[in-house]
């Protein structure tokens, strides 16, 4: 007992000290560098179309309208971003619509959305990573990923997209693929939680798909080489692809057989339906 509660306190120190990076990081780019806070403004388009369509969504109700009728006026336009930043945005945004207005408090949202979801993949970088590298070296990785100028280039205040969040999908991803092959006795598990993680990642943007290559590819190597895991390849698949199947229902809905390569649709469920077939059917007579 009291070793756990000694490793459970080396566990929300090791959160504490991540986040107070990411912290530190952010508020003296802040403090150095032009900021939203300054001169009111979002850091590009995108952040500003994105809160457009989120305005409409909360308007219409058009969950499954992604139209800009106001585009490109007058012919309209339409976006390939899905729904979950979206609806991220909406609940941060509803603790203080009541106060200064959803409009207000929907562009504050968009302001700190990233360097918050920048917190979340830090401790997250640290989960993965751990099971390679212990405890502490693992608490390392996580501060040092705050000051990564390729993540602060869409981690700081005032990107209102999807980026960063794709991040925190992607290191997910690794670190419950990371556990599915080190830890074996609840590998399988593990390989489940990864495809279900990667598919929410492919629903957040379809960039995840390198990600889910890479997952893919780390299990399939591990049974290439040694001749175990295939019931892991087997649950990453079937996680992919279940997780692929409930987003592409409530993300397109009647939609749903519509075929488009940057946005999620029947492609990308297709793609992990073959990859589920070829380990469930193509090498079923291999063994498990």
């Amino acid at each position: 007992t009291l070793e756990k509660l000694r490793q459970t306190g080396e566990s929300w120190a090791g959160i504490v000290a991540v986040l107070a990076s990411v912290a530190l990081v952010h508020v003296a780019w802040w403090l150095v560098g032009d900021s939203v806070v300054v001169n009111g403004n979002l850091v590009d388009s995108d952040g500003y179309g994105r809160l457009v369509r989120i305005e409409r969504l909360v308007e219409t109700g058009g969950w499954f309208d992604a139209s800009l009728p106001r585009a490109d006026w007058p012919y309209g336009g339409s976006l390939h971003w899905t729904r979950p930043l979206d609806v991220l945005l909406i609940l941060l945004a509803l603790p203080a619509a009541a106060v200064v207005g959803f409009t207000k408090a929907l562009f504050w949202a968009g302001v700190f959305v990233s360097p918050l979801l920048h917190g979340l993949a830090a401790v997250t970088v640290m989960w993965a990573a751990r099971p390679l590298v212990g405890r502490v070296p693992s608490v390392v990785a996580g501060m040092l990923s705050a000051v990564a100028f390729g993540v602060l280039g869409y981690a700081t205040i005032g990107h209102a997209d999807h980026h960063v969040l794709v991040g925190l999908v992607s290191m997910a991803a690794f670190g419950f693929t990371v556990r599915a092959l080190v830890r074996p006795h609840r590998a399988e598990r593990q390989a489940l939680g990864a495809g279900l993680v990667l598919a929410f990642g492919v629903w957040v943007g379809t960039e995840v798909q390198v990600t889910a290559g890479l997952c893919l590819g780390m299990a399939a190597l591990k049974w290439a080489v040694d001749g175990e895991g295939l019931a892991v390849n087997r649950r990453l698949a079937l996680g992919l692809v279940l997780g692929l199947a409930a987003a592409l229902a409530i993300e397109r809905g009647p939609g749903v057989w519509g075929v488009q390569y940057d946005r999620l649709s029947i492609v990308h469920l297709t793609l992990g339906a073959l990859i589920l077939a070829f380990w469930g059917l193509g090498l079923g007579r291999l063994g498990g």
